[in-house]
């Protein structure tokens, strides 16, 4: 189970993430840890925008959306997104690309409304050691029928914001953005703090240590032992009733 902290559950108590009539919705968080930077952008389609794009989405008319048309739909949005973002971390322009993580049509179907896609970019840290890291994203992506956009950060425990800035906005250490429509605020910097004692942590994915396990003839004669000793006890009570 994923443990958040306070201002974490604050952060996405705050956010307003639900389906529109008739505007699409994106949704981006950004996870820091001690190695690698996370980017997840959500776009949420609309009632009507979705309805529209499930119609697209049917290639052979069936009433029916095949996971063939799923990934169709899903890899042309990564390249379209994909080619209007701009993602620098520690000063180095990033060279991968987004992955399809999730798409949320609910049912397959073309009379349905909307539904959500997740794109996920993985960025590792140039040098993993560093305790500062610096991040500038640009947005260049216009969604059609803009609505809300909220992008937040989720930092590892350790880890604390130096700075944080939106566009033309003052520098602060806000962990979360929002706008709605088209703005011209595309642009997000962060400046951010590892702790010393996160770096030396182990990988959440290192595979747990082995527990002791007991030897294959020490464990049977255990279970002999157990399930002997009733025989045990009724025979030597036998002996004393003679």
């Amino acid at each position: 189970m994923l443990s958040l902290l306070p201002t974490e559950l604050a952060i996405i108590l705050a956010l307003h993430i639900a389906p529109s009539a008739t505007e699409n919705n994106r949704y981006i968080k950004f996870s820091v840890s001690a190695t690698a930077l996370r980017v997840v952008y959500t776009v949420y389609f609309g009632e009507r925008p979705g309805l529209e794009i499930r119609h697209r989405m049917d290639q052979d008319r069936n009433g029916q959306i095949s996971e063939g048309e799923q990934q169709a739909f899903v890899r042309d949005l990564c390249a379209e997104v994909g080619g209007q973002l701009r993602l620098v971390v520690d000063g180095r322009a990033a060279t991968q690309s987004f992955a399809p993580a999730d798409v949320g049509l609910g049912v397959p179907i073309v009379r349905a409304g909307s539904f959500s896609v997740d794109l996920v970019l993985e960025v590792p840290f140039a040098n993993a050691l560093t305790r500062e890291h610096t991040l500038f994203w640009q947005d260049n992506w216009r969604i059609p029928n803009p609505g809300e956009t909220q992008l937040w950060f989720r930092l590892t425990p350790g880890a604390r914001f130096v700075e944080t800035r939106l566009g033309e906005g003052v520098r602060s250490t806000t962990a979360a953005f929002s706008y709605r429509g088209e703005s011209r605020n595309r642009e997000l910097w962060a400046h951010v703090s590892v702790d010393a004692a996160s770096l030396d942590a182990p990988s959440s994915t290192s595979p747990a240590p082995r527990r002791a396990r007991l030897p294959t003839w020490l464990t049977l004669l255990i279970v002999l032992a157990f399930l002997g000793a009733p025989l045990a006890w009724r025979l030597a009570r036998r002996r004393r009733d003679r």
